[in-house]
């Protein structure tokens, strides 16, 4: 009787040293699964290297295109524009926030060439306030002090919940005069 309980002892010790080595893999699979993998999946959000600008109601209306490059859809889509120039005597920079429409979208489709909507494009649009300097007056005002224009974007894959910020800057030949074309490419016309 002895021997028998004995051996239960040790065979009872052996399950529950398996049960803790079977959950420390699923513990240790999990964090693999919720921290490397994600990183698999980062959303890819394409910048158009130029900006297109068209005279509407007296004034010139700027727009920059966008495109999502990933297999799947990217949400939280924010961006911001800057207008950047280097203060003379000093090696400070610089920023004023030139506000958009619309700085902030929900969802962007996925890439799918497919899709004759281009639900995977979208084009922000300068906002039209008179309180701020137009575009072109910002270059003009500051043409020694190397002034840029910097778009960023920041986008989060759907899938993996990863997030990226995209950056994007232009100079005063980057400003090209139309609109851009429908479709995923970047022309201007």
């Amino acid at each position: 009787m002895i021997l028998i309980e004995n051996c239960f002892n040790c065979w009872f010790k052996d399950l529950i040293l398996l049960f803790i080595g079977v959950v420390g893999g699923i513990f240790g699979s999990l964090v693999v699964i919720l921290k490397i993998i994600p990183k698999w999946f980062p959303p890819k959000i394409s910048i158009s290297p130029s900006i297109a600008y068209q005279v509407e109601h007296n004034s010139n209306r700027y727009r920059i295109k966008i495109k999502n490059e990933t297999k799947h859809i990217v949400r939280n889509v924010s961006a911001e524009l800057q207008f950047l120039f280097d203060k003379p005597g000093t090696f400070k920079i610089i920023a004023k926030t030139i506000p958009l429409v619309k700085s902030e979208i929900l969802a962007l489709s996925k890439f799918d060439i497919n899709d004759n909507n281009f639900n995977y494009t979208y084009r922000f649009l300068v906002s039209h306030n008179r309180e701020y300097d137009d575009i072109m007056d910002l270059f003009a005002n500051h043409p020694n002090n190397n002034p840029r224009l910097r778009f960023r974007i920041s986008a989060t894959n759907a899938l993996s919940n990863h997030s990226e910020i995209f950056e994007q800057e232009y100079t005063l030949n980057d400003l090209e005069n139309g609109d851009f074309i429908v479709g995923p490419e970047f022309d201007i016309d």
